[in-house]
């Protein structure tokens, strides 16, 4: 009786252990080639490239810009397979193309890590088109085995060489089509290529846990709001609703709610349309149609000094998967860009390294259901420190250089182009271009702005300057630049108005008169003539004198206004109260 019983507890133990086994050495597919390729099916090549050799699969491409290539059959594989690890030993033998292909789909969609001499190249085909190219130094030496492993994650890859990764990149255009591990040589100019693998395994990944923060929704084709006027879109647009334009409106909408903050500054409910009208009526709301994103920061502010509600901080960021995951872990959301778009992202969904969102316009739910790679994102942190900031706005071409009073260029510089296209697709109107160059949390004191643009022509440059509590200066500055800098002198201040002005002497007004003269902005000789020989004495006056000719050349653009181009007068004259204020 008691050698039954013992006999019983060690099955029992025998049953437990192998059940934790199995789970442990869980594995969607594997060969050790013990027979031979009977797991494989051939995609690519005749079959006759490949061999067996003490248990690993050999293949041989012995004509240029050739393939030969295998996947799993339908029997050892399952459509079902997600996401996965891939392991196996590499032998590189002869040639120089090395491929580690994965994600097989059809010969129109896969990818592939594709060494060749002295760099990879992780690229996916779908449809016979690259949407995923990325080119590194790596050397993999022929005759020496290595270990290789691939995560693939929801498009999310990891590339790894003898347990060191080499590669960590996230295919944006990824559609949830996991398709097949495949063994692959290729040949291209040079010939021939001869590879063996070894003890293939994939594995199951575990599951994540799934973080929703269920961020409320709007949509900006809603009703009251989607008839509404977008910012003063009437200006630029014969259809100028919310339904069109209000994406990036309706998404901090959303954020506002999460971080419950319900009511405007006077009582109204926190929608889309009083959103947009609180930032229309304020002179720093929008930028050319483009919303300003320091105002929304300052609009936060408001409420905070009125309910007591959160601060948030707006930063501006390249676009980063794991930057967006780890803000949604940390109960954040996060506005992202698309192409022409924003949507707000809130959640990571379980076996799934994309995230989900709340899209204004469209009934997507995943970031990766948009095929085109996002351009930024822009993350609130609740704050309770300063919100000072600097934002230029200007047209593209112009180019803005920021140096400290020790004329360095600072670092923490960012620049970025701004526009919206109409989402339903029925036009190709946008939101007016608009470039912006922007400063977070600036030191006070004096910086020298230098702009430049390819060719010389008119330029808009208008300073939005924020003290630590979000109040801003507005300064504007038009005129004639070009390849040579303009230099502006900005004093910035956290607590007062801050000031740009141009620095500028007599001698360069009078190259700019030049330049005005030959562009016939300035049409009579006779006048130019005028203006340039007062210039000149107050270009060649004592120090002590310069400033008593100012009022004379005033005196002179009022006398000969009706031979000077408007905006030409009204830079000139700028140029003249700036060279005031510096003497």
């Amino acid at each position: 009786m008691l050698k039954r019983f013992l006999w019983f507890i060690i099955a029992i133990i025998l049953f437990i252990s192998g059940t934790i086994t199995v789970y442990a050495q869980q594995v969607i597919f594997q060969d050790d080639f013990s027979n031979l390729l009977t797991k494989w099916q051939i995609v690519h090549g005749s079959g006759m490239e490949w061999s067996i050799d003490q248990q690993h699969a050999r293949v041989t491409v012995a004509s240029q810009n050739s393939i030969a290539e295998i996947i799993p059959r339908d029997v050892y594989w399952s459509s079902s397979t997600k996401n996965y690890s891939y392991e196996f030993e590499y032998t590189p033998l002869s040639g120089v193309d090395r491929n580690i292909s994965f994600g097989y789909q059809n010969a129109f969609d896969w990818y592939e890590m594709h060494f060749i001499n002295n760099q990879y190249n992780l690229v996916r085909v779908k449809n016979g088109l690259p949407t995923l190219n990325v080119f590194k130094t790596y050397t993999l030496e022929n005759g020496r085995t290595y270990q290789m492993k691939v995560i693939f994650e929801d498009g999310h890859i990891q590339f790894f060489v003898d347990q060191q990764k080499i590669a960590d990149e996230v295919d944006w255009s990824f559609n949830q089509n996991f398709g097949r591990i495949s063994l692959k040589g290729t040949a291209g100019l040079a010939f021939p290529t001869v590879v063996q693998f070894g003890h293939v395994v994939v594995r199951p990944l575990p599951s994540t846990v799934e973080v929703d923060l269920n961020v409320p929704l709007f949509k900006q084709t809603d009703i009251p709001w989607k008839n509404d006027e977008y910012d003063h879109a009437a200006s630029w647009s014969t259809t100028p609703t919310m339904s069109r334009w209000g994406c990036v409106v309706t998404s901090l909408s959303m954020i506002l709610q999460y971080y419950g903050i319900h009511q405007m500054p006077g009582g109204q409910q926190i929608t889309p349309g009083t959103v947009n009208n609180w930032l229309k009526s304020q002179e720093d709301g929008f930028i050319d149609g483009n919303l300003n994103w320091i105002a929304f920061t300052r609009l936060t502010f408001v409420l905070n000094q009125t309910f007591q509600t959160k601060k948030l901080e707006y930063i501006y960021a390249a676009p980063n998967v794991e930057v967006v995951k780890n803000e949604v872990r940390n109960q954040r959301p996060v506005m992202v860009e698309v192409p022409n778009h924003f949507v707000v992202a809130d959640g990571i969904p379980l076996n799934d390294p994309s995230v989900l969102i709340r899209d204004p316009f469209n009934n997507y739910t995943k970031l990766s259901q948009y095929t085109q790679t996002p351009l930024s994102i822009r993350t609130f942190q609740p704050s309770n420190t300063d919100l000072s900031y600097l934002l230029f706005a200007h047209d593209a071409k112009l180019h803005i250089i920021v140096r400290n009073e020790r004329k360095e260029i600072i670092p923490n510089v960012q620049s970025f182009a701004e526009k919206i296209q109409d989402p339903s697709n029925s036009s190709t109107e946008t939101t007016p271009p608009l470039q912006i160059t922007q400063v977070a949390k600036p030191a006070p004191g004096k910086y020298y702005i230098e702009i430049t643009q390819a060719q010389t022509g008119p330029y808009r440059l208008r300073l939005y300057a924020y003290d630590k509590e979000a109040n801003p200066t507005l300064v504007e500055q038009n005129g004639t630049a070009g390849p040579n800098p303009t230099t502006f002198l900005l004093t910035y201040s956290q607590t007062q108005p801050s000031t740009l002005l141009p620095i500028i002497d007599f001698a360069q007004f009078r190259k700019d008169l030049k330049t005005a003269r030959q562009g016939a902005q300035i049409t009579r000789e006779s006048t130019y003539q005028q203006l340039d020989k007062m210039a000149l004495y107050a270009d060649q006056a004592a120090q002590a004198d310069k400033k008593r000719y100012v009022p004379v050349l005033l005196k002179l653009f009022t006398q000969f206004a009706q031979d000077i181009q408007k905006q030409t007068k009204a830079n000139l004259e700028q140029e003249l109260h700036a060279i005031e204020a510096l003497l």
